[in-house]
């Protein structure tokens, strides 16, 4: 507004004319880049702001509200009147509203704090990601990735990513940006679950009945299919309860317990806990799981200690929070509500959490 005062007050001293000032609408986001893939970003286009990423394009007519208009039938003549007698229709402009998130600024920075030191640690410019959400809502408190976005600039360099390694012309970098740097990670990307699958392994084994924590199990070397499966360490642990097995992350063990378990009855319970299907978080582009259609029992060796699948970590997450919630697949959400301009609080009721096991 004040570069627009200067110019108007030049133009006016000096007489020159054909100049006209409108009004754009902007978002503004005073957050730098907490969760900027989380939150996206705007253009404007055809006079009005357009959602590109983020709850900006999922909730965009939401948040923009929508133009009103007039239809009338016009005569032809010099005067282009409505035609008499006609009737018009009005469409009233509707109001963006306001959305409120489960985001909570205190955990985002906290999350945010962890994931650049993991990565400072690791010497990653990319794939470290996390979330927190409640076990029993399912609300997102927190999600947050490397590199990140800044929503007010999303062409900037990302932070996490070294200067050096950025292409600076414009169509690489919009290439970069879109794989690298926009891509919601927790939403989007797919991930070799590894050993964070042993916990579901157990819990389904617990849920059968076949194990507890202190069934006893070797953890030697077993072979599936010609292909041996050892512990990372390749001593061993020798026999060792479920309970130790867990703490040493033995995948021998975890194998013998998916076979106490029926192949296909194990199958049925990955669908169980959401992995074959999307979450229905209220987010643009999230990815569904990869497995096998027609598993070997090999494939099935390496699916119980969480290889040669892959999910996304929402997915995960919401596994996990079945495991203590009590049983319930809840519905991951980014948006509490939404109050309109007229004052009115529009709650989002996400869908009825699952009782699965």
């Amino acid at each position: 507004e004040e570069d627009a005062e200067t110019l108007r007050s030049w133009l006016s001293d000096n007489r020159v004319g054909g100049f006209a000032f409108d009004l754009e609408t902007e978002r503004l986001y005073t957050n730098g880049d907490l969760a900027g893939q989380v939150i996206g970003f705007t253009r404007f286009e055809d006079n009005k702001l357009k959602g590109v990423l983020g709850l900006e394009a999922y909730y965009n007519s939401k948040l923009n509200g929508e133009p009103g208009y007039r239809y009338a039938r016009r005569d032809n003549y010099s005067n282009h009147g409505t035609v008499p007698f006609s009737i018009p229709t009005d469409q009233e402009p509707v109001d963006g509203s306001d959305m409120y998130l489960y985001l909570n600024l205190e955990m985002q920075e906290a999350l945010q704090d962890e994931l650049e030191q993991i990565a400072g640690v690791a010497g990653l410019s990319s794939g470290v990601s996390g979330l927190v959400m409640d076990v029993n809502t399912g609300g997102i408190l927190a999600m947050g990735q490397i590199p990140t976005m800044k929503s007010q600039s999303p062409f900037d360099l990302p932070g996490g990513i070294d200067p050096q390694h950025w292409n600076n012309d414009l169509d690489e970098m919009t290439d970069q940006l879109s794989l690298q740097v926009w891509r919601n990670a927790n939403v989007s990307n797919v991930f070799e679950p590894g050993s964070t699958m042993k916990a579901i392994t157990t819990a389904i084994a617990f849920e059968e009945g076949v194990v507890s924590e202190e069934t006893q199990f070797s953890d030697d070397p077993i072979d599936v299919m010609t292909h041996e499966i050892s512990c990372v360490y390749k001593t061993g642990h020798g026999i060792e309860t479920l309970r130790e097995a867990f703490i040493n992350s033995c995948n021998p063990v975890f194998v013998q317990v998916g076979q106490r378990i029926d192949m296909d009855l194990f199958y049925d319970y990955v669908a169980t806990f959401g992995f074959r299907d999307k979450t229905g978080v209220d987010l643009p582009a999230e990815g569904n799981t990869i497995f096998h259609k027609q598993p070997t029992i090999l494939d099935y060796a390496n699916l119980t200690f969480g290889e040669s699948v892959a999910i996304t970590p929402l997915h995960m997450a919401r596994a996990y929070a079945a495991l203590v919630n009590g049983g319930y697949l809840v519905t991951p959400m980014v948006v509490k509500e939404f109050v309109n301009s007229d004052g009115t609080v529009e709650p989002l009721i996400p869908a009825e959490p699952v009782q699965i096991v």
